[in-house]
């Protein structure tokens, strides 16, 4: 059967802890620092795919603000990121690509961004976001069977999203399961032997 697989970014321990009243993806009062798209959903793509995507921050403060770093969360991602003082009202802007793996479903890159205010030495966070939903080349209606007595079979439909593969065999678990595929209608049963 196909499985549901999530991302869950791991965060380095130095990303900074935002202030009581700090909105993460900024913008918020009080805050110098903005991104004018902080969320990017780049919709439903297949797997293993590269996707470049662009982000553009704003000084919204009176006084300079120095861009410190991004915190690389996952190796599926490269960036191009220029640290350096961000003048009153002026924006920058940096490129990420980022690769889908073999994840199905919804999938999200979190990009902690470190900055400091003007004569400070304490470092603050924005947080950006990209968010993707990735589609497997083969799909089934479902990714589970649950059999409830009196049922001994159940069907899935298969659908194809690419010529790229085609199921030739199939395997169950456990002795009481067996499987059969029929391409002509393209469903899956599953029976088990009760």
């Amino acid at each position: 059967a196909a499985t549901v697989g999530y991302f869950y970014p791991q965060f380095s321990q130095s990303t900074p802890k935002p202030n009581k009243e700090q909105d993460l993806t900024g913008g918020g009062w009080g805050i110098p620092l903005r991104a004018l798209m902080p969320i990017q959903q780049i919709g439903e793509k297949e797997q293993n795919t590269e996707h470049e995507l662009s982000y553009t921050l704003e000084n919204q403060s009176e006084e300079p603000v120095e861009l410190v770093r991004i915190i690389e969360t996952c190796s599926c991602s490269k960036m191009q990121f220029t640290p350096g003082l961000l003048q009153p009202k002026q924006t920058s802007e940096f490129k990420i690509k980022w690769k889908l793996g073999n994840t199905r479903g919804p999938v999200e890159l979190i990009l902690p961004i470190e900055y400091k205010r003007n004569g400070s030495t304490e470092v603050e966070g924005l947080i950006l976001k990209a968010q993707a939903t990735t589609r497997a080349d083969i799909e089934f209606e479902r990714n589970h069977f649950l059999f409830v007595k009196p049922a001994t079979s159940l069907t899935n439909s298969v659908r194809y999203r690419t010529n790229k593969f085609e199921i030739t065999k199939l395997h169950t678990d456990h002795y009481s399961l067996s499987a059969e595929y029929s391409e002509k209608e393209q469903k899956l049963t599953v029976t088990i032997d009760s």
